[in-house]
């Protein structure tokens, strides 16, 4: 465990990178979780204190002429009196009323950002990586390869040959046929199995950019069965529809049926389970 890959539960970190969440003390997410993303400026936080109007456990309960009121009434240090929103009932002693604290929750994206380029370049497979417009990076590989690399989240538009961060899980992006690595991945798994993570991602991605490579793996580790099973798992594809009289011809439509429909990454982690260590 480490600083930038605390290793916490992921159900827990999804739940606090999620803009305008509310927290209270009472969530699991409150604690070492919340605190450990504003200490990596992930989130910004604003927390306010708040008696509940009805609360059985308060001395005015009794005083409460609607026992079911959900009202909430939130505390300021220059106010002495208040009234209940929801039912207008005129509450006193407040310091008196048992009291709860609310954590808001906003992302930060610039600090999320630069988290980010922490973590690639930590894992040695980034050689240069810096903001572009919008959410987007600048990206050079090792290798010296350029890729596009953006959060999905802040994406102007979504393109296949992109490696995107997923940063909230609540969205709510088309993200089929997408190269996707969770932000929460980082923040709940151990560095060496994000390394192998992000690994697996980028050869997938360099793959479908590189589609004559594609076609030579399949080609020299697969006959036309097994390219016919494969048809078969993405969705029952009839290899009788895909034009080519040889196994490399036929391979070769496969390819460029699953380009046009953005189904490239399908192929690849099929060919990563069924023949591990090829790609």
């Amino acid at each position: 465990m480490s600083e930038l890959f605390p290793e916490h539960n992921k159900n827990l970190v999804n739940r606090v990178l999620h803009d305008g969440v509310l927290l209270t003390d009472e969530e699991p997410a409150s604690g070492n979780t919340l605190k450990t993303m504003v200490a990596l400026d992930i989130v910004k936080v604003t927390t306010e204190r708040y008696v509940c109007c009805a609360n059985r456990e308060d001395p005015d309960y009794k005083d409460c002429l609607d026992k079911t009121c959900p009202g909430l009434i939130y505390l300021d240090k220059d106010v002495n009196s208040y009234t209940c929103p929801e039912c207008g009932r005129p509450v006193y002693q407040v310091k008196k009323k048992q009291t709860f604290t609310e954590h808001g929750v906003s992302l930060d994206i610039p600090g999320i950002k630069k988290y980010i380029r922490r973590v690639f370049l930590l894992l040695d497979l980034v050689d240069t990586i810096s903001d572009d417009k919008g959410g987007a990076f600048k990206v050079t590989l090792s290798n010296n390869q350029p890729l596009s690399f953006c959060l999905l989240d802040e994406a102007e538009s979504t393109e296949q040959d992109t490696l995107y961060i997923q940063v909230s899980p609540v969205t709510g992006q088309d993200i089929s046929g997408l190269h996707i690595i969770e932000l929460a991945d980082f923040l709940s798994q151990p560095q060496d199995k994000i390394k192998q993570l992000w690994s697996q991602q980028l050869n997938a991605l360099l793959l479908t950019i590189d589609k004559l490579k594609l076609l030579d793996i399949l080609a020299t580790n697969f006959n036309l069965d097994e390219i016919q099973d494969l048809c078969f798992q993405l969705q029952k594809i009839d290899i009788e529809n895909l034009a080519g009289e040889t196994k490399r011809a036929i391979a070769r439509e496969l390819i460029d049926f699953l380009s046009r429909r953005n189904r490239l990454p399908e192929l690849v982690a099929l060919i990563q389970r069924q023949r591990p260590g090829v790609i």
